[in-house]
């Protein structure tokens, strides 16, 4: 590592170029560790990241390693070294092997100097980065400065990696809602319309789409609007009424009329509310009861014909045999 102080910030930019190019927490890592090593010129570079970063005490396990030596794949949350460093997020340095407290600084038996450094932000402590070289009094002032301001940068960009993962899981999570929820809605034999705080229509499945003759032009038209001449005065002052009471309407039963259909319907209404009560619009849930009494009456139709046929049957074949054919047809 060239000594001038020039070559020293140099070689800070350059790493810290690399880092702020990489947004993956693992390729931080790899920058991380890599980068330490090739300029401080140490044989061995491990970094260690706490299993539950939210407890003061938690095992250090083995995340990135680079030299030709092997580590302990977990520091214990016991170890002094693990222990102050956490509580202090002060760098360890032993310039060379003695009894320490600090031994588990040491990750082979042939390293004669090291040092650690936390990785951390003032809200939260990700982990340990350990350097071991087989020079005593290897880690020197230079080397200290660089590796001190380095992990410095590290510790925020691994904390902002980790957050911006945060929430890229997190709006996948609630895309994966929204299309589950559109899902049910889009499957629903029911009608459904919502509006939004202003009356306008904002939402409405493939149902509802369908039989009122719905379609995505009219997203954002006012509910009463659109329904002014397919439905009566009484459908129409009963959304009034429930965004104006702030109260559920059950039951409601009316003709939806239009030049081409008519549909005997009853409907629910419910205000929509946010976190703090604020109303924010209408879910309108319809009943097609003229789809209802074709389905019944198709349902009524099969069962007489069932009936039929079993009587015809059983005059010459035995009971059981007649129950399994009605069963398994």
């Amino acid at each position: 590592m060239v000594s001038s102080h020039a070559s020293k910030l140099e070689e800070l930019a350059r790493a810290g170029s690399l880092l702020t190019r990489e947004l993956d927490f693992k390729s931080l890592l790899s920058v991380l560790v890599e980068q330490t090593l090739d300029i401080t010129a140490s044989d061995l570079a491990v970094l260690y990241l706490y299993l539950d970063p939210e407890k003061r005490e938690s095992d250090a396990l083995l995340s990135y390693r680079r030299g030709r030596w092997a580590a302990a794949e977990r520091i214990s949350k016991t170890s002094e070294l693990i222990t102050f460093i956490r509580e202090s997020s002060e760098a360890v340095v032993l310039t060379e092997r003695k009894q320490s407290p600090f031994a588990d600084l040491f990750l082979d038996p042939e390293m004669q100097s090291g040092i650690a450094l936390p990785l951390y932000t003032p809200k939260a402590a990700i982990g340990v980065l350990i350097l071991n070289s087989h020079e005593p009094f290897f880690y020197n002032r230079e080397r200290f400065n660089f590796l001190n301001s380095f992990t410095k940068l590290a510790g925020g960009m691994l904390h902002s990696s980790r957050l911006f993962q945060e929430l890229k899981d997190y709006l996948k999570k609630i895309e994966e809602l929204e299309r589950y929820q559109e899902n049910i809605f889009s499957s629903m034999t029911n009608l459904l319309v919502t509006t939004d705080g202003d009356g306008r229509i904002h939402y409405f499945n493939s149902a509802a789409g369908e039989r009122l003759g719905l379609n995505s032009e009219l997203i954002g038209a006012k509910l009463g609007e659109v329904f002014k001449d397919s439905l009566d005065r009484k459908i129409l002052k009963a959304f009034d009424t429930s965004k104006d009471k702030d109260k559920e309407i059950l039951g409601v039963e009316g003709i939806y009329k239009t030049a081409e259909k008519e549909m005997d319907f009853s409907l629910n209404v419910s205000p929509l509310k946010g976190k703090r009560g604020q109303y924010q619009g209408l879910t309108i849930l319809i009943t097609d009861q003229t789809r209802e009494r074709k389905l019944q009456a198709g349902m009524e139709k099969v069962v007489e014909e069932r009936r039929v046929i079993k009587d015809m049957f059983s005059s010459y074949l035995s009971r059981d045999i007649v129950q399994t054919l009605m069963d398994s047809p």
